[in-house]
């Protein structure tokens, strides 16, 4: 009898967790799927970003702040965060994720198009994306990806136009593609050999590419008071690629089972609705507050083709389709900026971002608690340049994990910074 069949289901939790798949470029100061919001004077604010951000990344942080640009503008931004989780089993055997470092980077241009007051605008960024990294041989060995990783690039064209003197508005389509990739180990021998013996490693990695859209209204309702609402639709990317074993582990297992095969799934990134005021509260000091409603509960599974190796995810787990049940999150942001000299400018701000992923679901791929991001910054603004810096600290719980539908138990404890940098030159 081959050594599939002979895999007994009481192991299966622990040997066959193969795919309890998250997401993986990093989850540094991102709740669910989302990166930290581009722009070092964004992080300094702590994140708050809707009605005070007046530079070029207003393109995809709220368009219609763009409408008001007299002039042809260039910005670049890039963000570094540090990223390392620690895992406890119940054992007492721990496990430190690996490369904590990741770099973000953005690039956005805008430009008036003609007397009428329209604005083009174009943002060229990364908005979602998750990685984590294990040893092959951590306490996670059987139980988890060992690699995981989401990553996405997005082209977003705007167009933006004040239609009253209080009043300014700007949509924009967002182009995305996207690239899947997780690697698992799987025991080619029974329980309890299975789980010390030789191991093959199951390889999943696809692209694909999806459409969406974003838009966003400005409202300066008084002097010194600013409203703004944007929204962002729901994308989703059908991603196409190869399945693949490695090493190849010959007869062990029976036809139609292969060494590789194609490979195919979809992701349904959230609708997103967000709503800032922004107050003058002194000549030199502005507050900004947000508020954010994230549909993470479109992502209830995540469902795995891979032609006739489906075979294969039936033996070990009983089904393809892996369960992640996310809940729908509010967001919550306070922020501000003082302009100390006419060229310098302070910031600080917080943000809470709890985790949409629920313990029954939680991967040690995507491990996440709730989040407060504390930030500050400064910039420099003087003849057309500005440049900007900004630090954050992400304060997250550790998430403790008991429940029986999870086949990762354990504590993970987080340890994660921001640092971003940003220049941009008015023409």
């Amino acid at each position: 009898m081959n050594s599939m069949k002979m895999l007994n289901k009481s192991k299966r939790a622990s040997l066959c967790a193969m795919l309890v798949v998250a997401w993986g470029a990093h989850d540094v100061a991102a709740d669910g799927f989302r990166n930290p919001p581009e722009g070092a004077a964004v992080l300094g604010r702590g994140g708050v970003h809707l009605t005070e951000v007046n530079d070029a990344s207003a393109v995809t942080h709220n368009p219609a702040n763009t409408a008001d640009a007299k002039s042809p503008s260039a910005f670049a931004s890039a963000t570094i965060g540090y990223s390392e989780t620690t895992f406890t089993a119940p054992n007492g055997a721990t496990a430190d994720s690996k490369n904590p470092w990741v770099v973000l980077p953005a690039v956005y241009g805008v430009i008036p198009l003609d007397n009428n007051g329209y604005v083009l605008g174009v943002g060229l960024t990364s908005p979602y994306g998750q990685s984590k990294e294990w040893e092959k041989d951590s306490v996670l060995r059987l139980s988890a990806p060992y690699f995981a990783q989401l990553m996405t690039v997005d082209v977003s064209p705007t167009l933006a136009k004040r239609v009253s003197k209080s009043v300014a508005v700007g949509a924009g389509l967002d182009f995305m593609w996207s690239n899947l990739e997780f690697k698992q180990l799987f025991p080619l021998l029974p329980p309890p050999a299975g789980l010390t013996g030789p191991t093959t490693s199951l390889n999943f990695e696809g692209d694909g590419t999806g459409l969406g859209a974003h838009a966003g209204l400005t409202w300066d309702v008084a002097q010194g008071h600013r409203v703004a609402v944007t929204y962002r639709a729901p994308t989703k990317v059908d991603y196409e690629g190869d399945f693949t074993m490695e090493p190849n582990p010959g007869p062990v297992f029976p036809p139609p089972i292969t060494s590789s095969s194609d490979f195919e799934t979809e992701i349904e990134f959230p609708q997103v609705v967000a709503v800032g005021y922004g107050v003058q509260v002194a000549e030199a000091v502005r507050l900004e507050s947000n508020v954010e409603w994230v549909e993470h509960s479109r992502n209830k599974s995540l469902d795995l083709d891979i032609a006739n190796n489906n075979a294969l995810l039936l033996l070990s787990r009983g089904s393809t389709s892996l369960p992640q049940a996310w809940d729908d999150t509010w967001t919550f942001a306070v922020g501000g900026d003082w302009q100390a000299t006419p060229e310098w400018a302070l910031r600080a701000g917080w943000t809470y971002l709890p985790t949409p992923v629920p313990d029954e679901t939680l991967a040690a791929s995507l491990a996440e608690g709730d989040k407060q991001v504390l930030g500050i910054g400064a910039g420099y603004a003087k003849g057309g340049r500005r440049l900007d810096l900004g630090y954050a600290y992400n304060i997250q719980d550790d998430r403790e994990i008991t429940t029986p539908a999870n086949p990762v138990n354990g504590t993970y404890e987080f340890n994660q910074h921001l640092l971003g940098v940003s220049y941009g030159q008015t023409f």
